[in-house]
């Protein structure tokens, strides 16, 4: 299996998110979100040109859109965390 877009992560983000009181490291949405859209080990060694982890990067892409709708911000700790927007959304759909 290859990694899904980054439309597929948004999702997992965001419940993972809403899940926790308070903010949490990037590297536990990435894996949270990578355990949701069960990707295997070699899935997630998968590296971008760059060198970083694929996963990682498409994660990343869909906090900056939780962001950009205003469901999720980063705290200046460099954590992640859901907005009452966020929590709000996640909980009608």
């Amino acid at each position: 299996m290859a990694v899904p877009p980054y439309q597929a992560f948004i999702e997992p983000v965001l419940r993972f998110l809403g899940s926790r009181e308070s903010g949490v490291a990037a590297a536990e949405a990435h894996d949270a979100a990578a355990h949701a859209l069960a990707l295997t080990d070699e899935d997630r060694a998968t590296n971008l040109s760059s060198g970083g982890r694929v996963y990682k990067n498409r994660a990343g892409w869909a906090f900056d859109r939780l962001k950009r709708a205003g469901f999720a911000v980063a705290t200046p700790y460099g954590e992640w965390q859901i907005t009452a927007e966020g929590r709000a959304f996640a909980a009608a759909y």
